[in-house]
């Protein structure tokens, strides 16, 4: 479990396939999965991403945003 502070214009620089739950703390976070649309969360929203290896996935933020990871 970590907090983990992403800068304004924060982009991911590769695509992940680690599974995690993430819980937007504060800002707004993006998160795109391969092959699927992107979804933007808010501040109390929530995402989990597959552990099987399926979900290749990579985040953004325009504005910068505090996030709650579970790996």
């Amino acid at each position: 479990m970590r907090v983990v502070d992403y800068e304004p214009g924060f982009l991911l620089d590769h695509w992940c396939d680690v599974g995690h739950f993430g819980y937007v703390l504060s800002g707004e976070l993006i998160v795109e999965l391969a092959g699927k649309p992107t979804q933007r969360l808010s501040t109390g929203e929530g995402f989990l991403v597959s552990t099987l290896g399926d979900a290749a996935h990579r985040v953004s933020t325009e504005n910068g945003a505090r996030v709650l990871l579970l790996d």
